[in-house]
């Protein structure tokens, strides 16, 4: 059992990233009259954790898929009807899809390859219109769980 399956089976760990309106103003989405704000269509939230930072922004877009590594995780985000997707992965290469929005929140201090990631979100926009928001938080310090309290440097650097 890691320290984020204990974190996640005591429902612990939360963190804020971006409200609802900062992530909106990040994308300069404006609202229409009648208050739908779900111009962006079709977002994907990698490294989603237990999904309450995207819990903030389901009003945002038509749909949220997501993406995380710990199995725990991904049980918990399945039983969010408002998720449209939930990948098991590391990786999205194996992502069959292209989407609107891409966020990487916190994510790339604790990924193995996290200049991959990068690139290969860029290849997952939908246009030229679509966006990758990035958060990390600072001071960087990469290192990836590699089991109860074992901690290892990734395998690539930014």
């Amino acid at each position: 059992m890691s320290h984020t399956d204990v974190l996640t089976t005591l429902d612990c760990g939360k963190m804020f990233v971006l409200s609802s309106s900062q992530l909106a103003k990040l994308l300069r989405m404006s609202c229409t009259e009648d208050g739908d704000r779900s111009g962006w269509g079709d977002a994907l939230d990698v490294g989603t954790g237990d999904g309450d930072n995207i819990a903030r922004w389901f009003d945002l877009f038509s749909s949220i898929s997501c993406t995380e590594v710990n199995r725990k995780m991904c049980e918990k985000l399945r039983k969010n009807r408002k998720i449209t997707q939930v990948w098991e992965t590391d990786s999205l290469a194996t992502i069959p899809t292209t989407f609107d929005v891409i966020t990487i929140c916190n994510v790339l201090d604790r990924c193995d390859t996290p200049a991959s990631l990068l690139r290969d979100a860029y290849t997952h926009l939908r246009d030229s219109r679509s966006r990758v928001v990035v958060t990390v938080p600072l001071p960087l310090s990469p290192s990836v769980e590699a089991g109860w309290g074992v901690w290892r440097q990734p395998k690539e650097s930014l």
